[in-house]
């Protein structure tokens, strides 16, 4: 071996520790900011219409993720508008109470009629979801108005006079966690046509990241 070549070795020899270091740092740092994932939340909403007179209403609902759409006939008396979508991440709040499963159905009760809902409104959200909510030890809930509207878009056409939004997003838990924020509803005077959107949202049942209370049964 030449003297040049031993050089180059020892060179070599010197740049290994220097180069694994350099890769792990590359790995360590780098990886993790190429895996982003947050859950997926799926939403059921019924769209109640109250127009002056009877029409045509064409109804889109748009989570950013995934459109739903509606077209019927609507009546004085109300009308109702299923609609369903999932969005990724969910929707944020600065709101959140823990109620005992037993507790969950006066709690609905109590906060849906403050943010403006109808007693027919209100019962027939009840009927619908406290069977998953009641045998849970505690329902983690947040009741979202501004924060969804932000996250959503809802367009009524032809375009209602008043419009009220309401998202109650609930998760089970086996532990008490503390509530946080107290949240006061804005009166909503129902003036004209009206639409009233009373939506229920919970993580996608089916994610295996996701430890979901309800997979199976109620808990």
């Amino acid at each position: 071996m030449t003297r040049l070549t031993a050089k180059r070795v020892l060179k070599f020899i010197a740049l290994v520790p220097a180069i694994a270091i350099a890769s792990f740092t590359l790995f360590y740092f780098r990886a993790p900011l190429t895996v982003s994932y947050a859950p997926t939340m799926e939403v059921f909403s019924t769209v109640y219409l109250y127009p002056i007179e009877e029409m045509e209403i064409d109804i889109t609902l748009d989570s950013g993720d995934e459109t739903d759409c509606w077209y019927g006939v609507a009546i004085p008396g109300g009308t109702a508008a299923e609609l369903e979508y999932q969005k990724s991440g969910g929707v944020r709040s600065i709101y959140s109470y823990c109620v005992r499963g037993e507790e969950t159905e006066d709690f609905l009760r109590k906060n849906l009629t403050k943010a403006g809902c109808t007693s027919d409104e209100t019962e027939t959200f009840i009927q619908r979801w406290l069977p998953y909510m009641f045998y849970n030890p505690y329902n983690r809930i947040s009741l979202l108005t501004a924060d969804y509207e932000k996250a959503t878009s809802l367009a009524v056409t032809p375009a209602p006079d008043s419009v009220l939004r309401l998202l109650v997003f609930w998760e089970g838990s086996w532990e008490y966690a503390s509530s946080y924020g107290y949240q006061i509803f804005k009166s909503f005077p129902r003036a004209g046509f009206t639409a009233v959107e009373l939506a229920a949202g919970r993580w996608v049942e089916d994610d295996p990241r996701v430890k979901s209370p309800w997979a199976a049964e109620p808990m």
